[in-house]
């Protein structure tokens, strides 16, 4: 067969294969997909991904908090996230005061607050803050009197002791309840709900609380002592009960962003492992039924020694000893992967090689090599197709089988790292399902897809299942 005949053949194979429902299904769930991962950059930030693992980064977001749809079952509106930026309202040579606004008309209060500081320049001359938290009924607490030793200050009202100590004297002011409080062990949830609840009995108590909506004011009073201290802005980050289309992580992570950059990275070592393998496994099946005796006998003894290799402990000892990274996990998944489908094609090409147009190149004088390119793999290339599809799966599992163990590419965002750290913080014990279901129903998702390309492609090249 020439090569002309196989582009032929592959325009046939194209018309039949949009006969089937599997693979046209198969076929559109892949260009989602694909068209997800090409277009992160556009729907995810860019700079998720090179700071994934930079904790420092998603300090600002809620840890551990469910999607925004999720709300749609609990009937209750649930504070989002949002960030706001301060408005001066004095500005002197040595102090600066700045007015942040927040409309609170929610059922349950964020899950926390942050307030960044940034100077511009610092002098040897620490500035002094005062956080004030303005209430709609006229109630002011006094977060925090603190000294600055850094450009970039942050307070975490959750976190600092001069806040919980104030929410709980503050507390205990309105609500008996809240005499057995302290600042060492008051929750953060209790501590927000004291914030944004109506100061009455029953304020620090879980499902007792009732919300004061209305328009909250953070004022801060920042004394620069001298003009060599300048100051850029002073931004609240009001922490969401819940944030974005996939929710966050323990580090305050968001799992969508980690999700669209770990489409390109699943398909990357799923496609090109199986381009891999199964290029390996055409050359070498076809080399030694051409070659035959003892040629033959010898390839086919290294083939089973590699298939009957036990490949994962094999994996993890070689993910283990290498830098791992996402092209040596490719690399050490082709090596592995081969020896059934060179089988495969060892069969097939026995066969072929005993058809009359192959005898009748070997006796006009073709070489070798001219009639295992232009008259054998030919026949069999249509073939792989189906098991370049059906390779895949095999191949992004084995990968998130690896990283779940801790042995992936800890540079970059994939699905098996996401499970890894869902699985290393307990995310199934305490109910983060979004940590775990997620990322196991894409990887799932994606297996689905090239199965039934795969299965499709089967159907059209295999004589027995066209029957069928």
């Amino acid at each position: 067969m020439r090569w002309e005949d196989l582009r032929d053949r592959l325009k046939e194979f194209a018309s039949e294969f949009k006969t089937q429902k599997s693979g046209m299904l198969g076929i559109t769930i892949l260009i989602i997909l694909v068209g997800m991962g090409l277009a992160a950059p556009l729907i995810a930030d860019p700079l998720t991904y090179k700071n994934w693992y930079n904790i420092k980064y998603w300090e600002e977001n809620p840890r551990a908090v469910p999607p925004e749809w999720i709300t749609i079952f609990w009937g209750k509106a649930v504070a989002k996230h949002e960030v706001r930026y301060g408005q001066v309202t004095t500005n002197t040579t040595t102090m600066l005061e700045w007015k942040i606004d927040y409309d609170y008309h929610y059922d349950m209060p964020p899950s926390g607050i942050v307030v960044k500081f940034k100077f511009a320049t610092l002098s040897n001359v620490s500035p002094f803050i005062v956080i004030d938290f303005e209430r709609p009924d006229n109630k002011t607490i006094t977060l925090g009197r603190l000294k600055v030793t850094v450009p970039e200050f942050v307070f975490f009202v959750t976190l600092e002791d001069s806040a919980k100590t104030a929410i709980v004297n503050f507390a205990r002011q309105y609500d008996p309840a809240a005499a057995n409080l302290t600042a060492e062990v008051i929750d953060p949830l209790i501590a927000m709900q004291i914030l944004f609840s109506k100061a009455q009995p029953g304020m620090s108590q879980y499902g007792k609380a009732e919300p004061l909506r209305g328009t909250y004011r953070i004022v801060t009073r920042v004394y620069l002592f001298t003009t060599e201290n300048k100051m850029e802005h002073v931004k609240a980050i009001f922490q969401g009960r819940v944030y974005g289309l996939l929710g966050t992580d323990d580090f305050g992570r968001d799992l969508w962003s980690g999700i669209v950059w770990g489409i390109w990275v699943a398909l990357v070592i799923g496609i090109l492992t199986s381009l891999i393998s199964v290029f390996i496994g055409l050359v070498y099946g076809v080399t030694s039924a051409y070659l035959g005796g003892k040629w033959d006998e010898l390839l086919q003894r290294i083939n089973d020694i590699v298939y009957s290799m036990p490949v994962l402990p094999i994996l993890i000892i070689m993910a283990a000893a290498w830098r791992p990274s996402i092209w040596n996990i490719i690399i050490l998944l082709s090596i592995f992967s081969w020896p059934g489908f060179a089988k495969v094609v060892r069969s097939m090409a026995l066969q072929i090689k005993e058809e009359p147009f192959v005898e009748a190149a070997r006796a006009a004088g073709a070489s070798g090599l001219k009639i295992v390119i232009r008259h054998i793999a030919p026949q069999i290339v249509p073939y792989t197709f189906a098991n370049i599809a059906l390779g895949v799966p095999g191949a992004i599992l084995a990968e998130a089988g690896l990283s779940f163990l801790g042995l992936g590419d800890p540079t970059i965002p994939t699905w098996g790292q996401i499970l890894h750290d869902a699985q290393a913080r307990f995310a199934t014990i305490r109910g983060l399902w979004w940590w775990v279901l997620i990322p196991g129903l894409m990887i799932a998702l994606v297996g689905l897809t090239f199965a039934l390309i795969g299965i499709a492609m089967d159907t059209i090249l295999n004589p027995r299942l066209k029957k069928i």
